[in-house]
């Protein structure tokens, strides 16, 4: 399995975390592997086999070969019956409005991108080298930024508090410093990132924990404390809900395609 993330241009600072290259053989993906949540949309082009994902009906459904996948609130299993070959951007929390409103509408879901990504992927196809691959993906979100309005101000300003504490904000001290109520920050998450500012601040603190256990490996009591949690049996429980499993059981026994997309690797 080859993986490889490439730096955002500056331009794009603002709607993409970074881009991503992955190439795998057939049997990377035979069976159902899941990702765990790390509070970003995407954008996948997909050049080679289709991949199949469990939809919110519990079904692994196949997706379409360019599309805009929401938030996800659990373990997101992907499958794919032969070599896979994506091209995609991580998006900023917020940066899926650009694409698609309201996005609560296809959290732990998806939708199909037509027009100017499907351009993309066809150019990606033709390219040779990562870099290459991620060109066209970056013409076409550029495009998409000067065309249309992006998120409500106070959403990128919450976002970007949410993810500098990693999740250690109160919604109310997060509302008032945004000038908005609790209520009303909700509603705007669900229109610009598609899970609420909770949900979020849930899942930024999962990831860190990923990122301490590695200063601290097996001493989940200082890991919990350092990222958080009143105590190791919260931890633990936003694990279980969010990621699938308890912390050491997942960093003891996580699938190669499931790390790739956490600080573990």
């Amino acid at each position: 399995m080859d993986y490889e993330e490439i730096e955002a241009p500056p331009a794009l600072a603002a709607l993409v975390r970074c881009f991503w290259v992955l190439r795998a053989d057939a049997s990377a993906l035979a069976s159902a592997e899941p990702a765990i949540p790390d509070g970003s949309p995407e954008v996948i082009l997909s050049l080679g086999s289709p991949t199949r994902a469990r939809s919110r009906s519990g079904r692994l459904t196949r997706q379409p070969s360019t599309m805009l996948v929401g938030q996800i609130t659990r373990p997101f299993a992907v499958q794919a019956d032969g070599a896979v070959s994506l091209v995609a951007a991580r998006l900023q929390p917020y940066a899926g409005t650009w694409l698609h409103q309201p996005m609560a509408t296809i959290t732990d879901g998806w939708r199909a991108l037509g027009g100017a990504f499907e351009v993309a992927r066809r150019e990606a196809m033709r390219a040779r080298g990562s870099r290459a691959r991620t060109a066209p993906l970056a013409r076409a979100l550029a495009a998409l930024v000067a065309e249309h309005p992006g998120p409500d101000v106070r959403v990128v300003r919450a976002v970007e508090r949410v993810v500098a504490t990693h999740g250690a904000v109160s919604m109310a001290a997060l509302a008032n410093e945004v000038a908005t109520t609790p209520r009303h920050l909700q509603r705007l998450f669900a229109r610009d990132v598609g899970i609420s500012p909770k949900q979020l601040a849930r899942i930024r603190r999962v990831q860190r924990v990923f990122a301490a256990w590695q200063d601290e490996p097996g001493r989940w009591a200082s890991v919990a404390a350092r990222c958080g949690y009143f105590d190791q049996a919260h931890l633990v429980r936003d694990f279980r809900e969010i990621a699938g499993g308890t912390p050491a059981g997942l960093v003891e026994a996580m699938p190669a395609f499931t790390r790739l997309f956490t600080p573990l690797r």
